[in-house]
């Protein structure tokens, strides 16, 4: 099932080549990739040839699109953690800039929301693969199809995924409804941070080389918060790259007899 990892036992990575390299994805791209190809042989020089799709062309190709959807949520969880990841002197030096706390969070704002958006794009295809026609996939809807669907397995998959990014979820409801952000591994080094910025702006506070930018412990403060960010930011990229692939794998044998179903003079 999903290996799920945290702070202590943290050594998995997964990139998202590795997510792709499953039966549902290159059943979906190849037959993706083979309408594309005849329906632009047969209208060359038509600068939009979605709109000669057949009604199973667009069927199979808005599974395609909600893929991708899923894809852009993994990149922009791997470009936050990029970012973070380069955050330095160059940054945390110059007159105007964004103390670390305040960029770790907004970056980690992107990441929970791509997180919870990649749920409800799971869902989204489940009901397309599964043909269920529902108004809005959600959960609770889903859970009441679970004998028509008939994967066990699948269902494991997203109960697992519940439990594993709950407090994400929760962390982006309340960004959301509340406009708060909060990760308590920030909380020393946040304290740190606004004496820092105080320095020398409050006539009764005494100057003090240790909250100046640049010192040595400045930098080091720095330093230890960027590595127990990066380390909590993979534990949750590692969690939901590791579901994503399990989802994708156990919709493969449906995906292989619905394009059957679609397509059925295509060999996929």
């Amino acid at each position: 099932m999903i290996a799920s990892c945290n702070k202590s036992d943290f050594s998995l990575k997964i990139s998202k080549e590795e997510v792709e390299e499953n039966p549902f994805y290159k059943r979906l791209a190849l037959c993706v990739g083979t309408i594309y190809q005849y329906v632009s042989d047969a209208h060359k020089g038509e600068a939009n040839f979605f709109k000669y799709f057949k009604t199973n062309e667009t069927y199979v190709n808005d599974i395609y699109m909600l893929y991708r959807s899923v894809e852009s949520c993994l990149d922009s969880i791997n470009y936050a953690i990029r970012f973070v990841s380069c955050y330095g002197a160059k940054d945390y030096m110059r007159k105007e800039f964004v103390p670390f706390d305040k960029f770790c969070l907004y970056h980690f704002d992107v990441i929970c929301h791509k997180v919870s958006t990649m749920k409800d794009l799971y869902f989204k295809i489940i009901d397309k693969v599964y043909r269920i026609g529902l108004e809005k996939p959600t959960w609770n809807a889903l859970k009441k199809q679970k004998d028509k669907i008939n994967n066990e397995h699948l269902f494991a998959i997203l109960e697992n995924n519940y439990s594993l990014m709950e407090s994400i979820d929760n962390k982006r409801n309340m960004s959301s409804h509340e406009g708060n952000i909060h990760l308590p591994l920030l909380n020393d080094l946040s304290i740190y941070l606004m004496v820092s910025s105080l320095l020398g702006k409050v006539p009764t506070m005494e100057y003090d080389w240790k909250y100046q930018k640049g010192s040595i412990v400045y930098k080091a403060k720095i330093k230890q918060a960027k590595k127990e960010m990066l380390e909590y930011l993979n534990v949750i990229k590692y969690n939901a790259f590791a579901v994503t692939k399990c989802f994708m794998c156990s919709l493969s044998p449906q995906l292989g007899k619905l394009l059957k179903e679609l397509f059925p003079n295509m060999t996929i």
